[in-house]
């Protein structure tokens, strides 16, 4: 991750080492829509390089969330890596933990790796994670069903010890019935990287803010569809938001069943 000020000189000095960025993308002012930009190398052997400037980079659902998470404070408490220089540094335990638990969330937790990366960030931090530090973050980064699920399944599945009270702290007050579904899925290792929308659906109480959800999954900004897209704000028609559609109507029918 880079703060988001210095991608201009990132970007100058990766071309100048080879490396193309697309031409259209540049840090969007909605914030949770497209949060990153990848850098490829023409170079054999050079791996591509990812500059994020947010935690957060997918369209859906992050746009929920995004503006909620306060990454000055990211950067305030990250600490340095043992071994590197100072300007390389590491989010702190908490941070981490949330972000561990969003991501894993939004692929439906549907690889080991989701939850094991989670189990081995409290094996590793022990005693030092502060783990009401970790629950007041999650409610201020709207965030808080997404580390209960993250931590929850940790236990479930995989035997983490963790505290009944955190998990007691970040529980929903109630789950939608398909929220229900979607635990089943999961201890039947039976869901999809899509599954986790009855999630999101359910982090959007009442009808209207779920429609409200819907809506503005399937028709983002001009702007937004234009980063996506990797083509100018003022080419996004009509055409480009029914393909839109025409994919979000894939993705339910991978969720229905």
């Amino acid at each position: 991750m880079i703060k988001r000020e210095d991608l201009p000189f990132l970007k100058s000095h990766l071309s100048k080492a080879g490396y193309r960025f697309p031409e259209n993308i540049t840090p969007s002012s909605v914030v949770g829509y497209i949060n990153s930009v990848m850098g490829v190398s023409g170079l054999k052997f050079y791996p591509a390089i990812h500059l994020h400037w947010h935690t957060v980079n997918n369209s859906f659902p992050s746009y929920m969330f995004a503006s909620r998470i306060d990454i000055a404070e990211i950067w305030r408490e990250a600490g340095p890596v043992q071994g590197w220089q100072d300007n390389i540094l590491v989010m702190a335990p908490h941070h981490q933990l949330i972000y561990l638990s969003e991501h894993g969330l939004k692929h439906s937790f549907e690889k080991p790796k989701d939850l094991r990366d989670i189990y081995n960030l409290i094996e590793r931090y022990g005693n030092s994670l502060d783990w009401n530090r970790a629950i007041s973050v999650a409610k201020e980064f709207n965030l808080t069903r997404a580390v209960y699920y993250g931590l929850y399944f940790t236990s479930e599945i995989l035997g983490a010890e963790i505290p009944q009270g955190v998990l007691d702290g970040l529980k929903p007050n109630k789950f939608t019935s398909l929220e229900r579904r979607f635990i089943r899925s999961v201890f039947k290792n039976k869901q999809n990287t899509d599954s986790s929308y009855a999630v999101y659906l359910a982090m959007n109480e009442g009808l209207p803010a779920k429609a409200r959800f819907i809506v503005r999954t399937f028709f983002p900004p001009r702007e937004a569809m234009g980063d996506m897209q990797n083509i100018a704000a003022s080419k996004i028609g009509l055409t480009h938001y029914l393909g839109r559609i025409a994919r979000g109507i894939q993705t339910m029918g991978r969720i229905l069943p």
